[in-house]
């Protein structure tokens, strides 16, 4: 065989066409191959399936060994060895499943893809998938029985409007008449005064539930008093709809750890206790949420970048969580959830009350079909009604948090100027930004030195001729350049 120009350009077309393909499922191809190899050491059909879908080898950090993972189901891998499935996965240890190890599919990495089989192909390599359908939560019978009677009730209120030239009815929307009670009683609870604000919550929510590949690139930022139903949510509703390796519960620190890349390849993340006091703190959480790579690191492995399919939730007791910048697009910020003032004369009776019904709605979700009724209605409004967002929606929420920061920068600001900065001092307005961070921009900082009593002008410092700002009628004898900020 001659290898010619010609030859070499058709292997490189098809290189550029399969990295142009994207990701592709090449399951089928490989579980065969573990077939075939297995079958000649007396394995079935099934237990060889299962071993080929359950085990695949990785190249460890040097890329010279391999090592042996085992799929835990619950979208994470758990280093063994040969002995272990030796001992626990072949049939006979002394014939039937001997050295099943040799047999096993050898992979480049593995990382999360949604609606894809366990083995993918993406520029040229090959994958596990750790991704895994959630379980189906109702069947089409249960649809329809669940449509049926909220359709029948628009359909009624619909035609009385219309027959009395609408002088009756039009009160409901479809929307309102599918929406399980067990679902509006949390609206309720935590959107009591802004039902629009339920509605991007649930939409977002619906979405989020229903595509396994949405990238939700903006977070909602539920702040409430404690004990207001924030784990009861992600614990009797999200985990059972997305799988319970889909949910993966961290605080700040983990998130923006040196290996936190590993815990994104789930559906959802959920950030507990949220609360950045610097404007760095904001710097290093902003790229994961919405970046759509984001670099992969496990310990004795090889690093990898990864595509990510996750949406984050945020969740804290803090009325101001967040540094957020005036222009920020990311979060969304709904009011701030108190206990219900109707539920007793003062906190402590309030907060009894509030996790007695919060119990009640729990045995309602759990037990009594709650449950399935809000899977099928989050999975009819992805389909039909949920708006989708590719920014945070605005809320008097986040815009009171962007103006009390910025009063806030601006007051450290004032303090600094006083307690810094001495007779004949120049500084940059640009330096003072990057010192005071966000939400603080260059005419936020040139608002306080003219109300501080400093001039903008031009002066020769150290030789140099600047444009700078010091105190009225001062020269500028030295630049003054802030240290690390503190805040």
């Amino acid at each position: 065989m001659t290898i010619t120009t010609q030859k070499i350009k058709a292997e490189i077309s098809q290189q550029v066409a399969d990295h142009a393909k994207g990701i592709f499922d090449v399951s089928e191809k490989m579980v065969s191959k573990v077939f075939h190899k297995l079958k000649a050491k007396n394995l079935t059909e099934k237990h060889a399936t299962r071993l080929a879908t359950t085990f695949f080898k990785v190249p460890d950090k040097n890329g010279k060994d391999s090592v042996l993972k085992m799929f835990n189901g619950g979208g994470d891998c758990t280093t063994i060895n040969a002995e272990y499935l030796q001992a626990h996965y072949s049939t006979d240890s002394r014939v039937s499943g001997c050295n099943i190890a040799e047999a096993l599919v050898v992979v480049a990495g593995y990382a999360h893809f949604p609606s894809f089989g366990p083995y993918v192909r993406k520029n040229g390599g090959i994958y596990y998938n750790t991704w895994r359908s959630p379980r189906q939560m109702f069947t089409k019978d249960d649809f329809a029985a669940f449509y049926l009677p909220g359709w029948e009730e628009y359909r009624a209120d619909l035609d009385l409007y219309c027959e009395s030239e609408g002088e009756k009815g039009g009160h409901f929307d479809l929307r309102d008449t599918l929406k399980p009670d067990v679902w509006l009683v949390l609206e309720k609870l935590w959107f009591p005064n802004k039902p629009e604000e339920a509605d991007i919550f649930t939409d977002w929510l619906s979405l989020v539930v229903t595509y396994s590949d949405y990238r939700a690139r903006w977070v909602p930022v539920l702040r409430s008093d404690q004990g207001m139903g924030k784990g009861t949510l992600v614990n009797t509703v999200l985990r059972p709809l997305l799988g319970a390796g889909e949910v993966k519960e961290m605080d700040y620190e983990r998130v923006v750890n040196q290996f936190s890349g590993e815990h994104f390849m789930s559906r959802l993340v959920v950030i507990n206790e949220v609360e950045t006091k610097t404007s760095e703190q904001y710097r290093k959480l902003k790229d994961k949420v919405s970046d759509d790579y984001l670099f992969v690191e496990r310990k004795g492995e090889q690093s990898f970048d990864a595509q990510m399919f996750f949406a984050t939730l945020m969740f804290t007791n803090k009325e101001k969580p967040l540094i957020i910048p005036e222009n920020d697009r990311r979060y969304w910020i709904p009011d701030f959830i108190h206990y219900p003032e109707r539920f007793g004369k003062d906190t402590a009776e309030q907060q009894k009350e509030t996790s007695r019904v919060l119990g009640l709605w729990r045995q309602a979700v759990t037990e009594e079909g709650g449950l399935k009724e809000i899977a099928m209605f989050l999975r009819w409004l992805a389909l039909n009604r949920a708006q989708v967002h590719n920014e945070a929606p605005s809320s008097e929420g986040k815009t009171d948090i962007v103006s009390n920061r910025t009063e806030d920068a601006s007051d450290k600001l004032v303090v600094y100027l006083h307690d810094h900065l001495h007779d004949g001092d120049a500084v940059k307005v640009s330096d003072l930004q990057k010192h005071i961070g966000a939400p603080l921009s260059d005419n936020d900082v040139m608002r306080v030195l003219k109300d501080q009593g400093w001039q903008a002008g031009r002066h020769s410092i150290s030789g140099t001729q600047m444009r700078c700002w010091t105190k009225a009628g001062e020269d500028g004898l030295r630049l003054h350049e802030p240290k690390q900020s503190s805040f």
